[in-house]
């Protein structure tokens, strides 16, 4: 494969002359990326804070810094 020739676009990105996937990228961010139980467990809380009145008593219970997992009532 010819090798990358960093341009940078109007905006002051870098960004190759040709279309093209590196390799090299795209096996460290497979390494990093989290397991799939914790992707879901993440899924999880953002559904749980989209709920109003949950994130209503998270905040809640951050603005008391409670310790008990029972929220209380604001």
């Amino acid at each position: 494969m010819k090798e990358c020739e960093n341009m940078t676009d109007q905006n002051g990105v870098e960004r190759c002359e040709f279309i093209h996937a590196h390799e090299d990228i795209v096996e460290k961010v497979t390494q990093d990326m989290p397991d799939e139980e914790i992707l879901y467990d993440l899924a999880e809380l953002f559904k749980i804070l989209a709920i109003p009145p949950a994130l209503k008593s998270c905040m809640c219970c951050l603005n008391r810094r409670c310790v008990s997992a029972t929220l209380p009532s604001c």
